[in-house]
This record gives C-alpha cells, structure tokens and sequence, in this order.
C-alpha cells in the first residue's frame, strides 16, 4: 500500500488463557505491519495478563496496560484513551482476524474516503482452532452508505452492532468513550459511532473469525445480561425518536417501539423460564416492563403482542408456562 497510515488495534483481555494467544497472533501476522496493538488486562485472575506481557517483550508493536477489574467497556476505553494510531480497530480476546482484515479495511478506507470500514465475520464454536484465511479480495464489491442509511440498517437488524468487525477513523472516538459498567457497549453506542461518520463502507467479505463461546459474557443470561441489554434497547428508541427527522419515514418510530415491546415480553418470559428461583430479578424485568408499556404504550403493537404483554403483567405464571409458544409465534 502506498499509504502507510498508523493503525492502532484494542484487545481488552480478561480470564481468557486458552484463547488470547491465538487472538493477539492474528493481529501481530496481519499482512499490514504498521500497528500498535493496545492490550488492556481487566485484572484477570487466570495468568492471562502474563501471557500478554510475553506478547509484549518479543513484540514492539504489542503494549500492555494492567488495571483492576473494571468491565470491558472500561477496558476498551482504557485501550481509547492510550491510542496514537490514525485509524482504531477492536479485537474480543477469544476472536481472531484473517490475516489481510486491517489491509483490506484501509484499502476500502482510502477508496471510498469513507470514515468507518466494516466486513461481515464468520462463527466457529468453542473448541476449534480459528481458521486462518487469506485471498485476494474483491474490493469492487465494497459499497458505501450515508448514516441515514446506516441507521436504518440498525433497526432493520441488518448491520452488526458490535465494533469489533470494523476499522474505524481516529475522529469517531475523539468525543466518544463507551458506557462504563455496561456488557452490551457496542449495542449502546453503535448509532453515536454511525452518527458522527459521513460515510461507511460496507464490503461483503468475512474478516473476523468470532468464536461462539458460551462462557463469554455475551452468551450468559445473568440479570446484568438481561438489564444492560434492556437498557441498551432504550437506548436505541431515544436515539431515534431524537433523529426522527433523519430517517425520513415516521413508520422507523413505530416499528422500534413495537420490537421493544415484543422484546421485553419474550426476555421476561425467557428469564422467568432459565431462572425459575431468581424471584427478585423476575419482579425486577417486570417492573421494567410494566414502565416501558406505561411511557410507549401499545398503540404500534398487534393484538397477540398486546395478549402477550397482559399475560405478563396479569398472569404471570400461566404466561411464562406458555413461553414456548410466544416463542414460536415471534
């Protein structure tokens, strides 16, 4: 490439021995060498600090901040926040890139002269090894999309909220840090980081190898879990309503709330069904529902959503009973 722009990438590490040593190795073989790669170890308990600091004495490239458990938003914006590179990529500790990921993303960067890059990523379950994968790419087939359309996208479920499957413009961050304390911090911030870009490139190529491990914390169904995925999701419907005139089409608006409704029925009815003791957290994602239905109402929803939430809210029991046939209706 001729331009040979500093690329810092972020990997927040915590309890994650088995897997970090391949992620790291991804990024320190990327076919683009011009990295900073920024490990942040959330005080993990299980050596893999140490694994990093290895990382780090036989890489120059590779530099490692310890800190005190904090959560991984916090972490990522410890990684943020030490950051020199023109250009800022995330990595999850347990994932892996393909080898010409971030040489790809910046070629579609430079060509389209565009503020975020993003691919598609491929899964693969807990026990085997990432594949690695290199080829010529197609970049002909990157396309480029304004915000408007990216939000859109957002709602629509067809963009991928997570940040680590994009390469991102050192501007985007330079006003925006992540909500510390919270698990689904990409979810939370994704239409903040699609807000202050004039243009993304999407490219239909798989770059990330994601692991699907059921130990992660995105994978548990914890009350934490449940509640900052919730809050997430509010996030996202004042987010538009603020935006309304930005997507054009009011009917946005309707079908938001409407999922949030059926949403927050199904995760009560789920969580009722996986923790059938937790009587504190069932009365806890019911009030929180009971005050999403009393600021948004149920004008958009249908009549089943409707008799799905006054199931919750009148017969809990009998409706969490019921679950798996609220499930296979929506």
């Amino acid at each position: 490439m001729g331009e040979q722009l500093p690329v810092s990438v972020i990997v927040p590490v915590f309890n994650v021995k088995d897997y970090v040593s391949e992620a790291l190795e991804s990024v320190l073989s990327q076919s683009y060498t011009n990295l900073e790669v920024i490990v942040v170890d959330d005080g993990s308990t299980d050596g893999s600090g140490e694994l990093c600091d290895d990382f780090a004495s036989r890489d120059p490239r590779v530099r490692v901040f310890h800190q005190k458990n904090s959560g991984i938003s916090t972490a990522r914006n410890t990684g943020l926040e030490n950051a020199h590179g023109d250009l800022i990529a995330f990595l999850d500790p347990d994932d892996a890139f393909c080898e010409d990921m971030i040489e790809t993303l910046l070629k579609v960067i430079l060509k389209d002269q565009s503020d975020i890059a993003m691919c598609g990523f491929s899964w693969h379950d807990t026990t085997a090894s990432l594949p690695k994968e290199r080829k010529d790419r197609d970049l002909a087939k990157s396309t480029v999309i304004t915000r408007t359309s990216a939000f859109g996208k957002i709602v629509e479920e067809k963009i991928e909220t997570a940040v680590w499957n994009k390469l991102y413009r050192r501007k985007i961050f330079e006003d925006l840090r992540f909500p510390d304390g919270l698990i689904f911090e990409g979810r939370y911030t994704v239409f903040d980081i699609f807000e202050r870009a004039e243009k993304i490139s999407v490219i239909d190529e798989d770059l990330v190898r994601h692991r699907r491990r059921m130990g992660s914390i995105c994978h548990s169904y914890s009350l934490k879990h449940v509640l900052d995925r919730e809050y997430a999701q509010d996030h996202y419907v004042e987010f538009i309503k603020q935006h309304a005139e930005s997507f054009g089409d009011r009917s946005v608006i309707k079908r938001m709330i409407r999922l949030r409704m059926r949403s927050m029925v199904a995760v009560y009815l789920r969580y009722c069904r996986k923790n059938p003791e937790d009587i504190d957290g069932q009365n806890e994602i019911r009030r929180r529902l009971l005050e999403l239905k009393k600021r948004e109402g149920l004008h958009y929803s249908s009549l089943s959503e409707r008799c799905g939430y006054y199931g919750v809210r009148f017969f809990p029991k009998g409706a969490t009973r019921l679950y798996g046939v609220y499930s296979r209706l929506f």
